[in-house]
């Protein structure tokens, strides 16, 4: 694993490995990746803390050796959308 540090974050970098199928689950649907041995996986914080650093060896671990699918979240969930929606019409 590749850490690099800043001052406002830390990017963390492993290899995919040799089991090149994930998965990503989106609000619509799952993707799955086809990924070859040599490309990355990588996962960023806001924050420079070993907690945070932690914790993003966690996530890489969850996602390259458990398999857990990655879960993609909107950006705007559509709760918060539908509720803005109605009341700009009021």
């Amino acid at each position: 694993m590749l850490l690099l540090r800043g001052r406002a974050g830390v990017v963390a970098i492993v290899k995919a490995g040799s089991d090149g199928q994930f998965f990503l689950e989106t609000e619509n649907e799952e993707i799955v990746l086809g990924l070859e041995p040599h490309d990355l996986i990588v996962a960023s914080a806001f924050s420079v803390d070993e907690k945070t650093e932690k914790g993003l060896k966690c996530v890489l671990f969850m996602i390259r050796e458990i398999r857990s699918p990655l879960i993609v979240l909107p950006k705007k969930p559509s709760c918060i959308t539908k509720a803005s929606n109605r009341s700009v019409g009021r």
